[in-house]
């Protein structure tokens, strides 16, 4: 069987690719629109909406059951928003004894194409 293409190196207009480790909200089902609404509101308060394009989970996978990908536009100018830890206390008016204690954790991800993230196994898209 011949090898197949490889795929081309990302275009200039490729979206940059995060991921983020335990996301808010807590134990969230992506499959409902409401968990993925709160979340996309999340995300939007820090970064505001317009750059917020799309998340990407793995429901079957369970090494990355507390992990989403982030889609976000590559001309978005300020990633440090986004970057590192984000202490649930701290963004949530009246957060329960469980959330209190909670930290999301935001990192670059090792993809850099939806294709690749794709290529890794199932995985949902699920666009704003």
């Amino acid at each position: 069987m011949p090898k197949g293409i490889p795929t081309p190196e990302p275009g200039d207009d490729e979206p940059k690719y995060f991921t983020v480790v335990q996301p808010y909200p807590l134990n969230a089902n992506w499959e409902l629109l409401h968990d993925y609404i709160t979340f996309g509101r999340w995300i939007a308060g820090c970064i505001g909406p317009e750059p917020f394009f799309a998340l990407f989970y793995k429901p079957s996978a369970l090494q990355a059951r507390g992990q989403v990908l982030l889609e976000i536009n590559r001309e978005y100018a300020h990633p440090e928003r986004l970057l590192g830890e984000h202490r649930w206390s701290d963004f949530l008016c009246n957060p329960s004894q469980e959330e209190a204690g909670r930290v999301s954790q935001i990192f670059y991800s090792v993809y850099n194409t939806g294709r690749s993230a794709q290529k890794d196994g199932p995985t949902v898209c699920a666009n704003k």
